[in-house]
């Protein structure tokens, strides 16, 4: 259950392994929230083994560079880069969206609930209904619906860096930082800019911000701007050209969770995959990528144990990894919060 970009990819490689699937997904369109994401080399492998990397690449703009910043436009790190592409995250949603079967999905149906026994596991919806599966999964974001079932003890805790991410038409910022993924830093730290050149003319930019220092985000469009302007407005381009620009109306808030242990992943007949199990933070790039392989690994998982054995054999694989993409994330929120060091990291965990 849950029609994101996990949920999905399960769903398009389950289907073309044969199996019987069904999506459940609470909005009655896809991929509506959220503007723009890094595609990484896990996740662009990923797309691969769902037959879908041309298509992927297609759609993205590939960026053999990164660097990083001071906001009067000093560079202080150029690092070149591998298998990294900027997507509008709609354009995933809907590549991966087409590889589902149109009767496999589930529009407007709201899981509020789930009971499972040592043969099924019966999901109840918001309208009353109940129907029972062999196996679910859960693949319903941060607030998921599925896990406090499951591991009622694992709570998520709010983290002090937020993020305004916002999309803008600019033909020529893009093809000026082409395949280039720039990042600018307050030199107190815990204030960023990241700038990310997806592919036709568009521009994916992003305010991180450590909301003990700073505002929160307002919630017009009008407020927006004038926080974006007030914060970063009379920082160098390209970031003063896409606050003048940008229409903070599409904006997108993002209020992530503190970096912590992921859960189990896996309880009988029922597993977590993506958000729902391992919300990463923000300042890893992992949240997509990482869903993107968890869908492929309990694919393969599955194929060779369609049943309870097989969730927990993915489990098994899949939590050291996850592990350690969340420590890394740990050092990286502590490097952003604290000021620049004179020999500043790429901040991704590959």
């Amino acid at each position: 259950m849950g029609g994101g970009v996990g949920g999905l990819a399960l769903g398009t490689a389950l289907s073309r392994a044969g199996a019987d699937v069904r999506i459940f997904e609470r909005d009655t369109r896809v991929g509506h929230s959220g503007l723009g994401l890094l595609l990484l080399p896990n996740g662009l492998d990923a797309m691969g083994e769902l037959g879908l990397r041309s298509d992927v690449e297609e759609l993205s703009n590939p960026l053999d560079l990164a660097v990083l910043r001071t906001p009067q436009g000093v560079a202080t790190l150029h690092a070149r880069l591998s298998g990294q592409r900027g997507i509008a995250r709609l354009d995933l949603m809907r590549l991966l969206a087409s590889g589902v079967p149109s009767a496999s999905m589930c529009w407007g149906r709201r899981v509020v609930g789930l009971h499972q026994d040592e043969r099924s596991v019966e999901l109840r919806f918001e309208d009353g209904a109940a129907e029972a599966f062999d196996l679910v999964v859960g693949a319903d974001g941060v607030r998921s619906v599925v896990r406090p079932t499951l591991f009622p003890e694992w709570r998520a805790e709010e983290s002090p860096v937020r993020e305004l991410v916002s999309a803008c038409t600019a033909p020529d910022v893009s093809a000026l930082y082409d395949r280039t993924f720039l990042k600018t830093l307050h030199p107190d730290g815990g204030l960023a800019v990241g700038v990310v050149p997806a592919a036709h003319g568009t521009v994916i930019w992003f305010l991180q911000y450590d909301a003990r220092r700073w505002p929160d985000v307002p919630r017009s469009a009008e407020a927006r701007s004038l926080f974006a302007r007030q914060l970063v407005g009379s920082w160098a381009d390209p970031v003063r050209n896409l606050v003048e620009r940008t229409d903070f109306s599409r904006s997108h808030v993002w209020r992530t969770v503190d970096a912590q242990a992921p859960t189990p992943l896996v309880k009988g007949r029922v597993a977590l995959i993506g958000d729902a199990g391992h919300p990463n933070p923000t300042l890893t790039s992992q949240g997509a990528n990482a869903a993107l392989v968890d869908a492929v690994l309990l694919c393969r998982a599955l194929r060779e144990d369609p049943g309870p054995e097989g969730l927990a054999g993915f489990a098994a694989e899949r939590l050291p990894r996850l592990h350690a993409i969340r420590e890394g994330g740990e050092t990286l929120i502590a490097q952003f919060l604290a000021p620049p060091t004179a020999k500043p990291s790429l901040p991704v965990v590959h």
